[in-house]
């Protein structure tokens, strides 16, 4: 797309207050360490590296505060500051939301905490097809048929793949879309809901440009991530903003 990031004003809202029971850690994924520092520390230090985010807003549970604060100080982040995450991502994505609210940009980014591959083009055109349309997120071509099992665990039905997409991160928006959709949300979505295209599609009546991409945009949810993520730290692969 055809336009500059620099031109307007541009945030970013991580969130990072998940437990990580599925992990079956001591600590929550995202402040494990991979080699030298937290899995949490590779993607904030990815947004800090792009010039045209100008500031992050990382949402932790209060027992996780006093840690995630150390490591911005540790590590001399210098856009980085923290808010308070809630019991739901939703819930939490809106309290980070909030916390730009005194002085918002026209776009906020919203990423994973535990998303550290972060291609720099994808990011690019999201930020950018979300100024452009209201709201935007990367999408991928789906690699399975999806099927639908009905009450009893039998097939009830399979869908055409080509007709759908996987929604993954990064995700953007005009501030003040995803802010309003925020303020309007029902309770069930705020403390159900997991798709913030559709709260925004829902309640403020935008519909997200959706991103094809084939980067690899993967989430770290099991330990055998943690350990395919070191590998690639090691082999020297390149998946930084720079």
């Amino acid at each position: 797309m055809d336009m500059d990031c620099a031109d307007f004003k541009v945030a970013a809202v991580l969130p990072a207050g998940g437990s990580g029971l599925r992990m079956n850690l001591s600590l929550p994924k995202q402040f494990y360490r991979v080699l030298d520092k937290p899995l949490i520390a590779y993607t904030i230090e990815a947004f800090e590296r792009v010039p045209w985010v100008k500031r992050i807003i990382v949402t932790v549970s209060e027992d996780y505060e006093s840690l995630m604060n150390n490591l911005i100080e540790s590590e001399g982040y210098q856009k980085t500051k923290i808010s308070a995450a809630a019991r739901t991502r939703h819930r939490s994505i809106y309290n980070g939301i909030k916390e730009l609210e005194a002085d918002p940009p026209e776009v906020v980014v919203i990423h994973d905490a535990v998303r550290p591959l972060v291609p720099h083009d994808t990011l690019t055109e999201v930020t950018a097809a979300a100024y452009k349309y209201g709201a935007a997120g990367a999408v991928r071509h789906l690699v399975s048929t999806i099927v639908a099992p009905d009450e009893n665990g039998f097939l009830a039905e399979s869908l055409d793949r080509n007709q759908y997409r996987a929604s993954e991160m990064p995700q953007a928006f005009k501030f003040s879309e995803i802010l309003n959709a925020y303020e309007k949300c029902g309770e069930y979505d705020l403390n159900h809901g997991t798709e913030c295209l559709e709260i925004v599609r829902k309640y403020a009546g935008v519909k997200a440009k959706l991103v094809e991409t084939k980067a690899v945009l993967w989430k770290v949810t099991h330990q055998k991530d943690l350990l395919v993520f070191k590998d690639l730290l090691l082999n020297g692969e390149s998946f930084g903003l720079s």
